[in-house]
C-alpha cells in the first residue's frame, strides 16, 4: 500500500514520479514509470501452462523467462539472477523439491510453487523447503500475479515505494 495522508483522494506516486495511464489488472493500483519491474523465471514443463503465465506476467511488464526441466531452471537461475522463481515440481529429470534445495544452498531468490501436488503435507513440505509461497494447479492465473506482486514486495522490504506503510500517529 502506498503512502495515504489524511485528506488524500488515494495513493500518490513517490516523489518525482507520475502515474502512468494504466493500472495493474491485478492489484487495481496504477503502475509508476520509474519503477523496474522485475524478471521472473517459470519453470514448468507443461508449454500450455509456460504460456499462459508467461502471458499474464508480461502484460503486468514483468520480464520473463522460462525453463522445462530442473536442470534448466538451475542453469537459468545461475546465468540471469531472477527476482523471483514460479516452480512446479513434476519435471522430467529433478523433482522441484530438489531444485528448491539447491536454490537455498546459493540464493534467497523468492519461490512460488505453482504444482499439482495439492495435498497439506505438500503444501508444508514446499514450504518448508524455502518456497515463499504454494498455490496448487488448477490456478487462476490473476492470483498467481498478485501473488508474485505480493512476494515480492515483501522481498523488497514491504513498501512500493520505500515510504512507511503506516504513518506514526502523533502524541498529545
Amino acid at each position: 500500500m502506498t503512502w495515504v495522508s489524511p485528506g488524500d483522494d488515494g495513493p500518490r506516486p513517490p516523489d518525482g514520479a507520475r502515474w502512468g495511464g494504466e493500472r495493474s489488472r491485478a492489484t487495481g493500483f496504477p503502475h509508476t514509470r520509474h519503477v523496474r519491474k522485475a524478471t521472473v523465471l517459470v519453470v514448468d514443463d507443461e508449454r500450455k501452462i509456460r504460456d499462459l503465465v508467461r502471458s499474464y506476467l508480461e502484460r503486468e511488464g514483468y520480464a520473463v523467462l522460462v525453463a522445462d526441466t530442473g536442470q534448466g531452471a538451475l542453469e537459468a537461475i545461475e546465468r540471469a539472477r531472477p527476482d523471483l522463481v514460479v516452480l512446479d515440481l513434476m519435471l522430467p529429470d529433478l523433482p522441484g523439491e530438489e531444485v528448491a534445495r539447491s536454490v537455498r544452498v546459493h540464493s534467497d531468490v523468492p519461490i512460488i510453487m505453482l504444482t499439482a501436488k495439492a495435498g497439506e503435507d505438500d503444501r508444508v513440505t514446499g514450504l518448508r523447503l524455502g518456497a515463499d509461497d504454494y498455490l496448487p494447479k488448477p490456478f487462476s492465473p490473476r492470483e498467481l500475479v498478485a501473488r508474485v506482486e505480493a512476494v515480492l514486495r515483501r522481498a523488497r522490504g514491504g513498501a512500493r515505494d520505500g515510504r512507511p506503510l503506516v504513518r506514526p500517529r502523533a502524541r498529545s
